[in-house]
């Protein structure tokens, strides 16, 4: 039986999904050589692709390439900007990211959801807590989007990371929405950093009741006790976390 070999070109919709999952899975090699094809073979780069493209590059953590492509657009949606400001932010340039919300104001383009994510998650990984706030504030006002959950976890995770604790556990009581593990996570790691056993305690019962299996959390509160020297209490978070089955916990250190 002959067989008959087909020559066919990947489309965008083809480099698109292999760009995705290369963001995904780490292939950043293969991401780049997958970028290396399109423009060897003059590939249409239409904007959701650019999109795609940086997203793979901030992913990777070359953020100076991810910024080379947003700036060669010639066209730039709302998601670019979302796109390139997040890379910036996850990468540890919150103040960048912040100048790139400007500009994307200046220019005219109107915010999403997405883009307060982004820009709220440059504020924490940069301490900006008064920007933070700002931003947080004007979404609504300015901007007419109703924060999510995803905006309210941000803001505990700013207040969290900067040391406003009362702040954290305030915004978590306020919010409109049932707290998620990924909240109360925040919360529990901001507490365990500042040594805030009561409010460890606090996070870590709730957590348990979304998280029950996750030995990460009773870890946390067990080495919390341990650095401020309550052995006691130690031992009794690994018995709790023993007696709900969750996977034993490394032996903390003896005071003897």
């Amino acid at each position: 039986m002959m067989s008959v070999e087909v020559s066919a070109k990947p489309d965008e919709v083809t480099m698109l999904a292999a760009l995705s999952a290369c963001a995904q899975l780490g292939e950043h090699e293969l991401g780049e050589w997958i970028h290396s094809y399109i423009i060897k073979h003059r590939l249409r780069r239409t904007v959701s692709l650019n999109n795609t493209l940086i997203d793979m590059y901030a992913k990777s953590g070359n953020v100076k390439k991810a910024v080379e492509l947003f700036e060669s657009m010639e066209t730039r949606s709302v998601v670019t900007w979302s796109t390139v400001i997040s890379a910036l932010a996850v990468n540890g340039y919150g103040r960048e990211a912040i100048n790139m919300f400007s500009r994307m104001e200046m220019v005219g383009i109107r915010p999403n959801s997405v883009t307060f994510i982004a820009l709220l998650s440059a504020c924490s990984h940069a301490g900006l807590v008064e920007q933070g706030r700002l931003y947080f504030k004007t979404m609504e006002e300015k901007h007419g989007i109703s924060p999510d959950i995803r905006h309210y976890g941000c803001m505990v995770d700013l207040f969290g990371r900067a040391g406003y604790l009362d702040e954290a556990a305030n915004m978590v009581k306020m919010m409109p929405f049932e707290a998620n593990a990924a909240i109360w996570g925040s919360l529990l790691a901001a507490a365990r950093n500042q040594g805030h056993v009561e409010l460890g305690e606090q996070a870590l019962q709730h957590l348990t009741e979304v998280e029950p299996h996750n030995s990460g959390n009773y870890s946390l509160v067990s080495n919390t006790y341990a650095a401020l020297g309550r052995w006691s209490d130690a031992r009794v978070a690994r018995k709790i976390m023993k007696d709900t089955g969750v996977q034993k916990l490394p032996a903390v250190a003896s005071s003897k």
